[in-house]
C-alpha cells in the first residue's frame, strides 16, 4: 500500500515537473537550453503587423507611490496617444486620476490626461527619477515655473492607499492649456546660456520647508487636513484674535489722544467707532501673512485666502468710512469758526456724500480682490443703476433740488423763513429734505424738490424773536389799578427798548367778559430756542411779581 502511494507522488510530480519545463522560456521539454529563435521582422512602431497584436504599452503592477505613478501616468497616456489598446489604457488613466472629486467624466479621461502630460512637458524635463518613490505624508505636490506661468503637479493617496492624480492638477492643466499650447515642450527648448541645472527647479516654498521640519507623528490625516495643519490652523485663529484685541485697544488710546489734541468733540467715541474695523484688518492681514506657512493643498488654499482677503478688503473699506466721520469733525470744527453759515450746511451734505462714494468704491474693491470681473459689474450696475433711478424719480428731484440750495443760497442755516404755508428757522439741509423749526417748536420737512419752485420769503438770521402775551387781570380790579399795572410794564420795557433798541407795546386791548386784558408786544433777543424759552421764563415771572407789587390778580 505505501509502495503504491510512493509511486503515485513520483508519478504526479513528474507530470508537474514536465509541464513548468514545457512552458518556460529558456528550457525545451527535456530541460535543455532552448534553441534562439530567428528574429521576426517588425512593422514601424505603432503600426503592429497583421498577424500580431499590440502588446499592452502599460505595466501591470499598480502604482505604489508618486515615483512610479508618474510613470505608469505617462506610459498610458503615450499608449493611448498611439492608439494602442486604447479602451483599456484609458480605463487605466480613469483609473490613476481623482476625476470623481470634481464631478469630471471618466469617459473623457484620455483627453485629460494628453492635457496635463502637454502641458507637463512645457513645464519640466520629465524626470520620473527626480520624483520620490514614497512620500511621508497623504500627497505630493511640486510646482514649476516658465515665463511668470506656474503649473502645481500633485499626487494624492487616498485611504485605501491608492495614489492618483490630483483633481486640482487635472483643472489647472485645462486652464493653462490655450496659453502654453504653442510653446515649445521645454525638452526640446534651445538655450543660449548655459543655465545650471537647478534653475529649473524652482526652490522648495516656505510651507514645503516648514512641512520638513514638522515631526512625522503630526504628517497623519485625521480629517481632510494633516494633523499638523489643523494645528497650525488653530494658532494662526487664536494668534490673529490676540492681535484684533491687543492692537485694536492700543490704536484706540493712541488715536484718541491724538484727536483730543487736535480739539475735535468727543474724541474717545470717534476712535471707538474705529476700533472694530482696525481690529479686523490686523487680524485679516495675520491670516492672509500666514496661510502660506501651512502648505495646504491648492483647493483649501485658495479657499482660505479668498475668506482672508475678503474680511481685509472689507475692514479697510469699513476704515476709510469712519474716516470719513473724522474728516467730517474736522471740516465742522472750521466751520464753526466762521461767520458764513453756508459752510455748516456744506459739511453734512459732503460727508453724506463721501460715505456713498466710499461705499460704491469699496464694493468694487472688494469685488476686484475677489477675482470677480469689475467690467461686467459696472456694466450691470450702470443698467441697474437707470432702473433705479427710474423708480426712483421724486428720490432724483429731491437730490437736484438740495444742489440748486446749494448754488442759489436762498437762505442758510438758522435764517428765519417761509416757504409757501410753512414759517419758521431752518435747522438742516440733508440730500432728501430740508428741516424746518417752526414757532411752536414742532419740526417740518420739506421735500427739496418744493424748495426748486417755491416761493421763499427770508426774514433773516434768527436773532429777533417775536413776543406777543396777552396779560389777563379779573374783574374785580379797578381801573386805576389796571392803568398803574400798565405804567409799570411800560417803564420796565422803555428800559429793554434802551438797551436792544426794540420797541415794546403795551396796552390794554380788552375790557369786560372774563376781565381786564393788557397786550404786551416785541422783540426778544435770543440766538436760539433753548434762550428764547429762558427769556421768555424771565418776563412772564417779571410780570407776575409786578402784579404783586401793585395789588393787581392776575386771572
Amino acid at each position: 500500500m505505501h509502495r503504491f502511494m510512493r509511486r503515485n507522488l513520483f508519478i504526479v510530480c513528474s507530470a508537474l515537473f514536465l509541464l513548468g519545463c514545457w512552458g518556460h522560456p529558456s528550457l525545451d521539454v527535456y530541460g535543455a537550453e532552448a534553441v534562439e529563435k530567428p528574429a521576426v521582422r517588425t512593422a514601424p512602431a505603432g503600426a503592429p503587423t497583421k498577424d500580431e497584436k499590440p502588446a499592452p504599452s502599460a505595466p501591470l503592477e499598480k502604482p505604489t507611490g508618486p515615483k512610479s505613478l508618474l510613470a505608469y501616468f505617462i506610459q498610458c497616456t503615450a499608449a493611448y496617444r498611439k492608439g494602442t489598446d486604447k479602451e483599456a489604457n484609458e480605463a487605466r488613466l480613469a483609473e490613476c486620476m481623482d476625476l470623481a472629486s470634481a464631478g469630471l467624466d471618466p469617459s473623457a479621461a484620455g483627453v485629460r490626461a494628453e492635457h496635463v502630460l502637454d502641458v507637463l512637458e512645457r513645464f519640466w524635463e520629465i524626470k520620473p527619477e527626480e520624483i520620490p518613490a514614497d512620500a511621508p505624508g497623504f500627497d505630493y505636490s511640486r510646482a514649476f515655473s516658465r515665463e511668470k506661468a506656474t503649473f502645481r503637479l500633485t499626487m494624492i493617496k487616498n485611504r485605501q492607499g491608492q495614489w492618483r492624480v490630483e483633481a486640482g492638477t487635472i483643472l489647472s492643466a485645462e486652464r493653462l492649456w490655450p496659453d502654453v499650447r504653442e510653446w515649445e515642450p521645454l525638452a526640446q527648448v534651445k538655450k543660449e546660456e548655459a543655465v545650471p541645472p537647478e534653475a529649473s527647479t524652482p526652490p522648495p516654498t516656505i510651507g514645503e520647508w516648514v512641512e520638513g521640519k514638522v515631526p512625522g507623528r503630526l504628517m497623519g490625516v485625521t480629517f481632510l487636513l494633516k494633523d499638523w495643519q489643523w494645528l497650525g490652523l488653530f494658532l494662526l485663529v487664536g494668534a490673529g484674535v490676540v492681535c484684533d484685541r491687543l492692537l485694536a485697544w492700543l490704536f484706540v488710546k493712541v488715536f484718541s489722544r491724538w484727536l483730543a489734541g487736535r480739539e475735535i468733540e468727543e474724541p474717545d467715541d470717534e476712535a471707538r467707532r474705529m476700533e472694530r474695523p482696525f481690529g479686523l484688518a490686523v487680524m485679516a492681514f495675520l491670516w492672509w501673512v500666514g496661510l502660506p506657512l501651512l502648505n495646504l493643498s491648492a483647493a483649501v488654499n485658495e479657499f482660505m485666502t479668498k475668506i482672508s482677503v475678503f474680511l481685509l478688503a472689507s475692514a479697510v473699506v469699513w476704515i476709510v468710512y469712519r474716516m470719513v466721520d473724522v474728516v467730517c469733525a474736522f471740516l465742522s470744527k472750521l466751520a464753526a469758526r466762521t461767520s458764513f453759515k453756508m459752510d455748516d450746511l456744506l459739511v453734512p451734505l459732503v460727508r453724506k456724500t463721501l460715505k456713498i462714494f466710499v461705499v460704491a468704491f469699496g464694493l468694487i474693491f472688494i469685488a476686484g480682490n475677489l477675482g470677480i470681473d469689475v467690467r461686467t459689474m459696472l456694466t450691470g450696475m450702470g443698467i441697474g443703476g437707470v432702473a433705479v433711478a427710474l423708480a426712483s424719480k421724486d428720490t432724483v428731484e429731491n437730490l437736484f433740488g438740495s444742489f440748486t440750495v446749494l448754488l442759489d443760497r436762498p437762505f442758510q442755516i438758522g435764517d428765519r423763513v417761509k416757504i409757501n404755508d410753512v414759517e419758521g428757522w431752518v435747522q438742516e439741509v440733508g440730500f432728501r429734505s430740508t428741516r424746518i423749526r417752526t414757532a411752536s417748536n414742532s419740526l417740518v420737512t420739506v421735500p427739496n424738490a418744493k424748495l426748486v419752485g417755491a416761493f421763499i420769503d427770508n426774514y433773516g438770521p434768527h436773532t429777533r424773536r417775536p413776543f406777543h402775551y396777552a396779560l389777563g387781570l379779573k374783574e374785580s380790579v379797578t381801573a386805576d389799578r389796571v392803568e398803574s399795572f400798565r405804567d409799570r410794564l411800560r417803564t420796565f420795557f422803555e428800559k429793554i427798548s434802551t438797551q436792544t433798541r426794540d420797541r415794546w407795546n403795551v396796552y390794554v386791548s380788552e375790557i369786560g367778559g372774563t376781565g381786564t386784558k393788557i397786550q404786551v408786544q416785541g422783540y426778544i433777543r435770543a440766538p436760539d430756542n433753548e434762550n428764547e424759552l429762558s427769556e421768555r421764563e424771565r418776563l412772564l415771572l417779571e410780570f407776575k411779581r409786578m402784579a404783586q407789587e401793585t395789588g393787581v390778580e392776575l386771572a
